[in-house]
């Protein structure tokens, strides 16, 4: 069956990403202090955030209903396990559960993060000797902050599922959820359900990001006041930017949450075009301003930027070429897309020299 096919591979990932990721996002966050970090250690830690979040961006483009053709359907399939579905621990295979369930345990995947995270905080505190305590708070609110930064846009995604509809060949016309045919898209029963329970999970991003925007137009006063818990409290936020260009943080916060959101818009090229424009800004921004610390993570940031453009780009071009006399406006479409992606690919070159 597909458990047994999948299972052990799957109750890995879920290990790692439910219990190992928690635990070394806590440790990072007890010993984290900017004054007295090193600069090997701080480049590691933005090394791995990015690449996540690049592999999460690739895991956008496999929950769009783009029939990506093969490799590419088969090597975004494989990055859309980290979107935070809660099937990779199998929960499926245990309990035979309606869609609306099963949907609501995707959805919660950034609670169980949470709760995993306060369960580590707590038992940190009754055993004082496991880590050295500088403020209790302080390491809790930073180790929430890099879990929502880090998982950020697949609580997005996960939370506008719901939305994701796709219209059948078939006579009536319905439109059901993507990832749920069996649920039509008429805001009755149980997606009615279903949208209320993404609905409850989006204010949980809605309000990180007004947590950011906050800290963001707080950082330039408590700099100035040489502040060092708020600095050490959000550094999941401004860690990985030079002090002078703070600002940027707040730009990949929101570029990653509307990554999230594409999915749901109504049309491919909709989808597409929206992810080309947020990431080839993304590389004009990072190419001229370097707003990271270190020159190895702007280059490892637009590196990534570029290979999710190539990625695009080829995908739409291979499935133009594919398509069969039944599908000649999807290939018409995607050769749009292909050529939209080639013509910011020249815009960015342009930029990038001028």
């Amino acid at each position: 069956s597909a458990c047994e096919a999948t299972g052990s591979v799957t109750a890995a990932l879920g290990m790692v990403v439910f219990g190992v990721l928690p635990l070394l996002v806590y440790w990072k966050a007890s010993r984290t202090d900017r004054a007295s970090e090193h600069l090997s250690l701080a480049m590691a830690a933005i090394a791995a955030s990015l690449l996540m979040t690049c592999v999460q961006q690739m895991g956008v483009l496999s929950n769009m209903a783009i029939p990506w053709v093969e490799p590419i359907r088969q090597v975004l399939r494989i990055f859309g396990y980290l979107n935070f579905d809660l099937d990779i621990v199998q929960v499926g295979c245990l309990l035979p559960l309606p869609p609306t369930f099963k949907y609501a345990f995707r959805a919660a995947g950034s609670l169980f993060l949470v709760l995993i995270v306060l369960a580590i905080h707590v038992a940190s505190v009754l055993v004082r000797h496991w880590v050295r305590f500088r403020d209790p708070t302080l390491i809790l609110t930073s180790a929430l902050g890099n879990i929502f930064v880090l998982f950020l846009t697949p609580m997005v995604v996960a939370s506008i599922l719901p939305l994701q509809c796709v219209r059948h060949p078939d006579p009536n016309g319905k439109k059901t959820v993507q990832q749920f045919p069996m649920i039509v898209c008429d805001l009755e029963g149980e997606h009615a359900s279903m949208v209320g329970v993404g609905f409850v999970s989006m204010t949980v991003p809605v309000l990180f990001v007004a947590l950011c925007f906050y800290a963001t137009y707080r950082f330039p006063r408590e700099m100035q006041r040489c502040n060092a818990k708020f600095t050490n409290t959000f550094a999941f936020l401004f860690a990985r930017f030079r002090p002078d260009a703070h600002e940027f943080s707040m730009y990949f916060i929101v570029r990653n949450m509307l990554l999230g959101l594409t999915p749901a818009l109504p049309t491919d090229f909709g989808q597409i075009a929206l992810v080309m424009f947020l990431i080839s800004v993304s590389v004009i921004l990072t190419s001229k301003f370097s707003p990271f610390r270190g020159a190895l993570a702007n280059y490892l940031d637009t590196a990534s930027s570029l290979a999710i453009i190539s990625l695009i780009t080829t995908g739409t071009y291979m499935i133009g070429l594919q398509a069969d006399e039944r599908k000649q406006d999807i290939a018409a479409e995607m050769e749009g897309i292909g050529i939209l992606a080639s013509v910011l690919v020249a815009s960015m070159l342009v930029l990038l020299v001028a």
